[in-house]
């Protein structure tokens, strides 16, 4: 009895890779409100964990972009990657905006 209620956890390819893309995703949230709470968006603020959490977002994109290129969804590529472009612009701009009085 006691080796049957200790089961291993046994990902298959597709799972694995959506587990990995949520955390992923999942760290992208975090980040995202970590850095809402600091007040990052504020112009006198540095903006450490936003330009942290911009740049994952852009992994995340790019993990989606891949694999939908892999199974031949070429409609689904073209859309992602035209969002991908609104978090680099993002990034880019928060990035060459300097806090305000330093």
């Amino acid at each position: 009895m006691g080796a049957r209620s200790l089961r291993t956890v046994r990902l298959s390819g597709d799972n694995a890779a959506w587990l990995l893309l949520g955390l992923i995703e999942a760290s992208v949230v975090v980040l995202l409100a970590i850095s809402l709470i600091r007040g990052e968006f504020l112009p006198q603020r540095r903006k450490l964990i936003l330009l942290t959490g911009l740049p994952v977002s852009v992994l995340a994109y790019g993990v989606m972009i891949v694999a939908n290129a892999m199974i031949g969804n070429n409609p689904t590529v073209i859309e992602l990657f035209t969002y991908w472009v609104s978090p680099q612009s993002s990034c880019s701009s928060c990035g060459r905006c300097p806090p305000i009085g330093r």
